[in-house]
């Protein structure tokens, strides 16, 4: 099932552990980068450091902006690198990886398309011990099932990955309003699709709604 996140699950007391040890980490490593690049440009001179931002998570093109990192920086290093104000009504202009800090040509401006958006960002709990070594990645394609082993209501490629926890993962994929409409109505068992493509499920008289391939179109 689908379930948005309420304003506690916002909350890092909240966040899996799994999950502060990962953006600890990004943070570690960001704050190393900014601690190397502001060793080479002293010259002996105090130098003034501005805050940047850096992705926390991976940012999905054409979507708001996901969590993120202010990190402090020298001011002449900085000029390349978004500042916080600069992130209100901003949007992804490509993709951006965990960790990366952030320059303006990675945003764009909201515009009136963004309000009438026809896609929307659907999160999923993946079972671990369903999907083979080292885990889901952006990029794989995943069947989406009733049942352990049957038929593929859909195959949809992942545009995100979030580790959660020891046996679950958080998944994301990209849905328009009739993936959507298939992938919220169920509870689903989630594994990566083979090479050959799982097997889709035929329409019943009884539910008629298609069933989707990879690239989101109905299969009829």
């Amino acid at each position: 099932m689908v379930s948005g996140p309420g304003r506690e699950q916002w909350s890092p007391a909240s966040w899996p552990v799994s999950l502060r040890w990962r953006l600890l980490a990004a943070a570690t490593v960001l704050a190393a980068t900014v601690a190397t690049i502001a060793a080479l440009s002293r010259d002996g001179d105090s130098i003034s450091e501005v805050p940047v931002v850096a992705a926390a998570q991976r940012w999905t093109a054409g979507h708001p902006p996901g969590e993120l990192l202010i990190i402090d920086m020298p001011a002449d290093k900085a000029i390349f690198f978004v500042h916080p104000s600069e992130m209100d009504g901003a949007i992804a202009a490509v993709d951006v990886p965990e960790g990366t800090l952030v320059s303006p040509q990675m945003l764009r401006p909201r515009q009136r398309d963004d309000d009438t958006r026809r896609t929307t960002l659907m999160r999923f709990g993946v079972n671990d011990e369903m999907w083979p070594a080292p885990g889901p990645a952006p990029g794989n394609r995943a069947v989406f099932s009733s049942s352990p082993g049957g038929c593929a209501a859909a195959l949809v490629t992942l545009v995100a990955v979030n580790d959660d926890g020891v046996v679950e993962s958080g998944v994301t994929v990209e849905a328009d309003p009739e993936l959507a409409a298939v992938l919220s109505d169920g509870q689903w068992w989630i594994w990566e699709s083979p090479p050959g493509r799982w097997p889709l499920c035929e329409p019943s008289r009884s539910n008629p709604s298609p069933t989707l391939d990879a690239e989101n179109r109905a299969v009829r």
